[in-house]
């Protein structure tokens, strides 16, 4: 599975169980992708290791729209 960590959004689903982190998650906290699919099985109620076997996964990519505030 090709999943760009930073840069994608991520949908993991296994056992019943999803998660999902927006494209800029990874990026805000630091991870690489290997941390950022840890912590999505975490999120998940999953063993932080669940993303490694037998796990689904959706990419996307999203865009961050920010409002400027007015004084």
């Amino acid at each position: 599975e090709d999943i760009v960590i930073p840069g994608q959004g991520v949908l993991l689903a296994k056992a019943g169980r999803r998660a999902v982190f927006l494209p800029q998650v990874a990026v805000e906290q630091g991870w690489d992708r290997a941390t950022t699919l840890t912590q999505l099985s975490l999120k998940a109620c999953l063993p932080p290791d669940a993303w490694r076997e037998g796990a689904a996964f959706q990419v996307f990519e999203a865009a961050v729209a920010h409002e400027e505030e007015r004084p």
